[in-house]
């Protein structure tokens, strides 16, 4: 049995960021694949790559590497990377069934689904959203009855704000004390 021979894998990724860095895409694919070939579970490699045919307009081959490194962060727990990679599929291909149905899954692993379901949390939003787009819209009255300075309190003078029957300190629940504030008289018209 022969045995494969052993690349330099320092000079290989030497060679990738000198041909990135002179914009050489195709040739820092080729060195990439070799990378990837050599050290298959560092990631950074595969982004490089996707990174590298998406230059290229390569969209297919992009697409592979970064479900490749989004399906190996997923399996490691790294869901926040996986769920990164799979973005950047989506950024290539909005339409990609794959990848909107591997968003869903790590969205719900990292949320916790369980947790969602339990607490009805799914639910809540969801009627609240409704709510909100059921509220009728306000209307402002603009007649010239409306234009005129209103009191904070009934039949109060403009601007006057009812503190109480004595001016003492108010504690509030938490303990702290506060003084009434004082309103400002209305401007002299």
């Amino acid at each position: 049995m022969a045995k494969k021979p052993q690349l330099d894998v320092r000079r290989l990724k030497d060679e990738v960021a000198d041909y990135l860095k002179k914009s050489r895409f195709e040739k820092a694919a080729e060195v990439l694949e070799q990378l990837v070939s050599a050290e298959p579970k560092d990631m950074s490699h595969r982004l490089k790559l996707g990174d590298t045919y998406r230059r290229l307009n390569q969209p297919e081959q992009a697409i592979g590497a970064y479900q490749h490194a989004a399906k190996f962060f997923g399996d490691e727990g790294q869901l926040i990377k996986a769920i990164g990679a799979v973005k950047i599929v989506l950024e290539i291909d909005p339409r990609n069934g794959e990848a909107q149905r591997q968003l869903g899954e790590m969205n719900e692993r990292r949320m916790g689904k369980a947790t969602l379901e339990g607490a009805g949390l799914k639910k809540a939003a969801a009627a609240a959203m409704a709510a909100a787009r059921a509220t009728a819209p306000i209307e402002l009255d603009d007649s010239p009855a409306s234009a005129a300075p209103h009191s904070l309190v009934p039949d109060a003078p403009d601007g006057a704000l009812d503190l109480g029957a004595d001016d003492a300190p108010l504690e509030l629940d938490d303990g702290m004390v506060t003084r009434p504030i004082r309103p400002v008289p209305a401007p002299a018209r």
